[in-house]
């Protein structure tokens, strides 16, 4: 959370927390970040949403310019 409030305060128009916590999530749009349950909602389609998209060599890509694992799970990174 502190990671993404500080892109905000840094000047980063959009930045959006992924988490499964929907208290964490209520928290994180206090401080007016995009957010997505990963549990209940399909984080690709999200954040394509979000930020758009770009055709690349692996495909359709979401337009982030930039990505922050807090959490160090493989499987978080996999799923996006």
């Amino acid at each position: 959370m502190s990671a993404a409030i500080m892109l905000r305060w840094y000047g980063c128009s959009k930045v959006m927390v992924v988490d499964i916590s929907g208290s964490r999530l209520e928290n994180a749009k206090t401080f007016g970040l995009v957010t997505c349950n990963s549990a209940t909602e399909d984080l690709k389609s999200k954040a394509l949403a979000e930020f758009g998209s770009q055709n690349g060599f692996l495909g359709e890509r979401c337009s982030a310019n930039l990505y922050i694992d807090a959490i160090g799970a493989k499987v978080a990174v996999a799923t996006f």
